[in-house]
């Protein structure tokens, strides 16, 4: 959260969408936020009525409205926000089909500069294990993705297995990593 302010306070005029996986985490987020910061904050998840999404949604696509919109999973698809450059990946899905649906977001028809993506992790969790996998093993983040059902099935259950048990301290969980990622670099 407290790396979720700092991005904030770098970034005093832009939009950011944050997705992560649940409607408890968005409230926790939420609620997190509001003890640090003042500012415009839409939520987007499942518990609300789709009347409520909606309005959250116009909201942070208003020049003037939310400047952080927080989503659970199912801000990943259906929805175009364009007009944001900034996406923060809270957490990161095991499917690289949902990483990539996520990145669509931003990267439609219409956006009209650089999208950043921003993926805090703890070192030596399974997040670690998923977002080098995903940058520096497939370069999900760097291009469009292609074959990621393929992907899935060929290394998800290392990946799994790595992420289960993946400890910064055990040099062999490293290693395996390390070996992990040049098995499946693109």
């Amino acid at each position: 959260v407290a790396w979720l302010v700092e991005l904030l306070r770098r970034e005093p005029q832009e939009k950011v969408l944050l997705i992560c996986r649940t409607q408890a985490k968005v409230l926790a987020l939420d609620a997190a936020l509001r003890k640090l910061v003042s500012l415009p904050v839409a939520l987007f998840h499942e518990g609300l009525p789709l009347v409520q999404r909606d309005r959250n949604a116009a909201w942070f696509a208003e020049a003037d409205g939310a400047r952080l919109l927080l989503c659970s999973e199912i801000g990943g698809e259906g929805r175009n926000f364009q007009f944001a450059h900034h996406l923060v990946l809270f957490d990161l899905p095991f499917d690289p089909e949902l990483l990539e649906q996520r990145i669509g977001r931003l990267d439609r028809i219409g956006q009209t500069a650089e999208i950043h993506l921003h993926v805090p992790f703890t070192t030596g969790s399974a997040q670690e294990v998923l977002a080098r996998w995903y940058d520096e093993g497939i370069n999900a983040c760097a291009r469009n993705l292609r074959g990621g059902r393929e992907l899935l099935e060929r290394f998800g259950p290392r990946v799994h297995d790595l992420a289960q048990d993946f400890h910064e301290t055990q040099p062999t969980a490293r290693a395996a990593l390390a070996e992990l990622i040049a098995e499946t670099r693109l």
